[in-house]
């Protein structure tokens, strides 16, 4: 979602820039997945702000009616007002009392549709004060409506006649309303087949209301391409005449869930729990793009603006064969303050000097692990940070968007939850705390910080690797960082037999041009870092 967000949201301002008009439409199942910025074309927002000016212009064409039926104007716009906001209601509140009263409505739904009811009842309540007057808590819910339109049509002394012509008039508008809000109407597929630029996940574009099978657009683009199953790309892909796949499969594999990940491990005889499979699970962006056919039809983009280049070189030699290029971006002069331990523009915190202390804990609960040499130490160097008010106030300032200045990213689930648990235990300034991110290589990808953090969290005296031997989460975590990488954990698990490891080769990297005296690189004692205050 956050890529669908972030793409609509830079064509939309490119084309603002450009005095380039385009109409946008951003699918999804809930409004949280949508960005602030793209509010305004969430599909449901559209849809309610459609309906909501049908209801407001409503009494205006009611009343434009009223000299040819010889009817007061001020009265049929009440009247309409009456008709759409006060007795639709009521009759809305008499279904929810039959459904309260049905023998066959669960225990739990009841509470439910009673809490909605009280709700609805006050709304109607000062509606009809506002409108008329009128106090409903005295009738009955079936006896509402007429006693309503008695006291509108006595207080503007209406006929029976002019108010039978008015009745009809704002029913008719009433009917028009409930058909605008049934399920027959589509507007979600209306949508998908006006406007310029259709947005939203492979699998949420896809439902079948939104009719993209039966629609042919000139360009379908696909963001993340990388990460997606077969099935997810074909969905977006069978309404294009031209199809752009953009991703990178040296990231994050495609997401599969447990069960079939099992079921194939049987088929292939892998049995071992020390695996991951998803080395094993090719994304189909990676056949295609390393096809004959790639070759011909793909191009790399290799030049990258996000990281410093001293982080860059790092990713591009122990990720990309060296390919990768770092282009000209400005770095903020802030990180005077920065602890000594960060001083560089890649660190390497090696717990490696604490021994046995050093190594993993398995949570009991799960298959996760956490490692509390590791949470200490990253707990220390925040700390530090948090003490130097001026590099506060210069981190606030570089803050874009949402994304905090500083973030710390996990290998492992129980990682993050034990650094989460420690982080909230101890006494932070309110602004510090929220330039700090604690979460997952996982919910990274696409995000980035001016200060990253990465907790390796893996150590374990027989040096198994479990799926940190796969490169992708690792060239995720540490090319998140803008402006400083700081890497945490025990230097002896990526020496000897796994050396050649992706983290072996990072060790490896920063270990030479630190030996080298180059200036951007350095590894430190875990064990040198200061206590931490309370």
């Amino acid at each position: 979602h956050e890529a669908v967000n972030t793409a609509a949201e830079r064509v939309r301002k490119h084309c603002l820039h450009l005095k380039t008009p385009l109409d946008v439409v951003r699918f999804s199942n809930r409004d949280t997945n949508v960005s602030d910025g793209l509010k305004d074309v969430y599909s449901q927002s559209l849809i309610d702000e459609r309906r909501a000016l049908f209801i407001a212009e409503s009494s205006s064409r009611i009343a434009g009616l009223s000299q040819s039926l010889g009817l007061d104007k001020a009265f049929l716009m009440d009247a309409s007002k009456l008709e759409l906001t006060v007795i639709r209601q009521v009759d809305n509140l008499i279904a929810l009392q039959a459904s309260i009263d049905a023998k066959d409505t669960n225990a739990d739904d009841v509470k439910d549709l009673r809490k909605t009811y009280k709700g609805l009842y006050e709304h109607v309540h000062s509606q009809a004060l506002m409108l008329l007057s009128f106090d409903i808590s005295s009738s009955s819910l079936n006896e509402l409506p007429t006693k309503l339109w008695n006291c509108l049509t006595s207080s503007y002394a209406v006929t029976p006649n002019e108010s039978l012509r008015a009745k009809a008039l704002c029913k008719i508008s009433r009917d028009m309303l409930e058909v605008l809000e049934s399920e027959r109407v589509n507007y979600d597929e209306f949508f998908a087949r006006s406007r310029q630029l259709v947005t939203g996940t492979c699998v949420g574009i896809g439902q079948r209301h939104i009719g993209i099978s039966q629609n042919q657009y000139d360009w379908v683009i696909i963001d993340e391409a990388a990460r997606s199953i077969a099935s997810e790309l074909a969905i977006a892909m069978q309404a294009g005449k031209r199809i752009l796949l953009v991703g990178d499969h040296h990231q994050l594999p495609p997401l599969y869930t447990t069960p079939p990940k099992r079921a194939l491990a049987r088929k292939l005889g892998v049995l071992s729990d020390d695996i991951d499979l998803d080395e094993l699970l090719r994304s189909d962006f990676a056949r295609v793009f390393e096809s004959e056919y790639g070759n011909k039809s793909g191009a790399k983009l290799l030049m990258q603006y996000r990281m410093a280049e001293p982080i860059g070189s790092l990713v591009s030699d122990c990720f990309y064969k060296g390919e990768l290029k770092t282009g000209s971006r400005k770095i903020p002069d802030i990180y005077e303050g920065l602890p000594n331990a960060m001083g560089n523009f890649v660190s390497w915190l090696d717990t490696s000097p604490q021994g046995k202390a050093a190594h993993h804990q398995k949570d009991p609960k799960s298959s996760s692990i956490a490692n509390n040499a590791e949470v200490d130490a990253i707990i220390k160097l925040l700390k530090q940070m948090e003490s130097n008010e001026d590099l506060l106030a210069s981190l606030l300032g570089v803050v874009d968007g949402n994304e905090p200045a500083i973030g710390v990213i996990c290998m492992y689930a129980e990682q993050k939850k034990r650094l989460r648990r420690k982080f909230v235990e101890l006494h932070w300034d309110e602004t510090f705390k929220s330039l700090v991110r604690i979460d997952t290589v996982d919910s990274y990808q696409g995000k980035e910080n001016r200060i990253v953090i990465v907790s390796i969290t893996r150590s374990v005296g027989d040096q198994s690797t479990g799926f940190l031997r796969s490169p992708n989460r690792i060239n995720v975590a540490l090319s998140r960082a803008m402006d400083r990488l700081v890497i945490v954990g025990n230097s002896n698990m990526w020496r000897g037999k796994n050396h050649a490891m992706p983290l072996g080769r990072v060790l490896e990297y920063v270990e030479e041009r630190s030996a080298a005296k180059d200036g951007n690189y350095a590894i430190v004692d875990t064990l040198k870092l200061p206590m931490v205050g309370k």
